[in-house]
């Protein structure tokens, strides 16, 4: 919430114990200094950004019978992703990319838990793949870590009310990567 609210140097550690209930012993028995809790606090703000909306799409992929059902569904995922509403969302996941620049252990928490979201998409996709569904030949490995990248992009043209955002950015993503998916033009 510190660094919500006023960035990096508003994570104050008499704060961060008094709002805790803990002794600063705490702190540094657990995160060795306040640098060690900045990064923390850092990657666990990267993971309630991410995992919500993919976790929402796992399960509704569970109830998918139809090749129009899950273009339904990953439509709809899509216009979750997007949604003005989770610009908050993507400025912290940007933020946080930001701040692994000069920290490798932050750097690799970041990159590790980007890995599991695309393992997990990947998974959750694979099973739609293999019944034909989505299209064969597409390596979904590559097209998770695309997407999340392409969905991650749109803050740029969020930052700058001259760029064009909004449905239209929002239809050339949901086409290309429908097309990529099923290879139709949708």
């Amino acid at each position: 919430a510190a660094i919500d609210e006023g960035g990096e140097p508003a994570l104050r550690l008499d704060s961060v114990v008094e709002k805790a209930g803990v002794a600063i012993t705490a702190v540094y028995h657990h995160f060795g200094n306040r640098e060690g809790l900045m990064e923390a606090a850092q990657a666990e703000r990267y993971i309630r950004t991410v995992w919500p909306l993919n976790l929402m799409l796992s399960e509704r992929l569970t109830t998918v019978d139809s090749r129009e059902e899950l273009q339904s569904v990953l439509s709809e995922a899509l216009t979750a992703a997007t949604d003005p509403k989770f610009v908050l969302n993507r400025l912290r996941r940007i933020n946080v990319v930001g701040s692994t620049l000069g920290r490798p252990q932050l750097a690799a928490a970041v990159g590790a838990e980007q890995a599991r979201v695309n393992t997990f998409l990947t998974e959750n996709l694979r099973p739609f793949q293999v019944n034909g569904m989505i299209r064969a030949d597409l390596d979904l490995e590559a097209f998770t870590g695309w997407v999340m990248g392409l969905i991650l992009s749109r803050v740029m043209a969020e930052l700058e009310p001259g760029l064009p955002t909004g449905p239209g950015w929002d239809q050339i993503t949901r086409s290309a990567v429908l097309h990529l998916l099923f290879g139709d033009p949708i």
